[in-house]
């Protein structure tokens, strides 16, 4: 075997080996919890429904403005969105298996989610600053 085989072959076993730790971490972590998900989305999911509740009462309280609805009903539904897909990450049945699979799918999707997060956290900042314009 040449080198530059050898080197990208230990490389390839290094990345495997980092994903298993990942993977079996997260699995741990996902089977302590008692909402079947890692305590890394818990806290993110709980803010964007605390979030949605309230543009849902200021919705209300603003029916009549189309200029806020503009802005506000996307935001809701990139919120809606990504609480969609943290619950779609949740293990919905206690067991081992049942867990490594969450863990699995939550360590793959993790830069989708980030990338929603963040998108979200853009789009708030747009609503906060048209409700500043008002």
């Amino acid at each position: 075997m040449d080198p530059l085989s050898a080197v990208g072959l230990a490389s390839n076993i290094l990345q495997l080996v980092e994903m298993t730790w990942k993977v079996t971490s997260a699995a741990r972590e996902i089977y302590k919890s008692s909402s079947g998900l890692s305590t890394e989305l818990k806290p993110s999911r709980s803010e964007a429904i605390q979030v949605r509740s309230r543009l849902e009462a200021f919705e209300e309280d603003n029916a009549d403005d189309n200029e806020l609805r503009k802005v506000v009903v996307p935001f809701r539904d990139q919120i809606n969105n990504y609480v969609a897909q943290v619950d779609d990450l949740r293990n919905r049945q206690k067991s081992r298996f049942g867990d490594s699979f969450a863990a699995a799918r939550t360590v793959f999707r993790r830069d989708g989610l980030d990338k929603m997060r963040q998108a979200v956290r853009e789009t708030g900042g747009a609503v906060a600053s048209h409700l500043v314009m008002i």
